[in-house]
């Protein structure tokens, strides 16, 4: 998670939350995917299958459902899905890009694809 340090300079420079966070101190018992719509998907890392790291985009594999993230700089994405330490992913709106670090992960878009009826 971010800490409160971070959240609070983040919030004084006019910036959102990031588009992932992670958990250092311990491994997270689920990956939880927030949508602009206001949906928001649960889903357990002990169903992580693979994930793959192409261009401007990361496809995480679990047993039942595919998510697929697009944006800018995933790599990090990638890194930390393959040690299972992401706790949330969000997108972010095209306007923020600009005012974001430009080493920081950006996500403009996830999908979130069930392979089994919900």
């Amino acid at each position: 998670m971010i800490s409160i340090p971070d959240e609070m300079r983040r919030k004084a420079a006019g910036l959102p939350a990031p588009c992932m966070e992670i958990e250092t101190y311990t491994q997270p018992h689920t990956l939880s995917v927030i949508l602009p719509s206001g949906d928001s998907w649960t889903i357990p890392w002990s169903r992580f299958a693979r994930a793959h790291h192409h261009g401007e985009e990361v496809t995480l594999l679990f047993s039942d459902a595919k998510v697929v993230i697009s944006g800018q700089n995933l790599k990090d994405v990638m890194a930390e899905a393959a040690q299972m330490r992401i706790d949330y992913l969000r997108t972010m709106p095209d306007t923020y890009r600009p005012v974001l670090p430009a080493e920081e992960p950006f996500i403009s878009k996830i999908e979130v694809q069930f392979s089994q009826p919900r």
